[in-house]
C-alpha cells in the first residue's frame, strides 16, 4: 500500500484490512502487517478463494489536547468550590 495514498487520504494504517467479498456480504480478512519500505507499506491476508477484494481503512481520528484556558478556568472552579464549602463548615461552626 503506497504510503503516500495512505498520507493523502488520512488513513490509519493499523486500520488497513483487506475484504473479501462472498455470498452478497463484504467480509474482512485477517490483515496483518509484514513490513515497509520507504515508499509502502506491506499488508498479508489468506482468502479461502478467488472473488471480489476491496481494500478498506478507517480515517485517523484527530484529538485535540484542552487548551490551558479550560485547565484554568477548571482548577479556578475547584478551589472556589472548595472555598465555598470551608466557608459554609467554618461559619456553620461558629454559630
Amino acid at each position: 500500500m503506497p504510503k503516500s495514498w495512505i498520507a493523502s487520504e488520512n488513513v490509519d494504517p493499523v486500520t488497513i484490512k483487506l475484504n473479501r467479498y462472498y455470498e452478497g456480504v463484504w467480509n474482512p480478512l485477517r490483515t496483518e502487517k509484514v513490513g515497509e519500505d520507504k515508499d509502502n507499506i506491506l499488508y498479508s491476508a489468506e482468502a479461502e478463494g478467488l472473488s471480489l477484494f476491496a481494500i478498506t481503512g478507517e480515517k485517523k481520528v484527530e484529538v485535540e489536547a484542552p487548551s490551558a484556558a479550560i485547565w484554568i478556568w477548571g482548577a479556578v472552579a475547584v478551589l472556589l468550590v472548595v472555598g465555598i464549602v470551608m466557608g459554609v463548615r467554618y461559619y456553620r461552626k461558629r454559630q
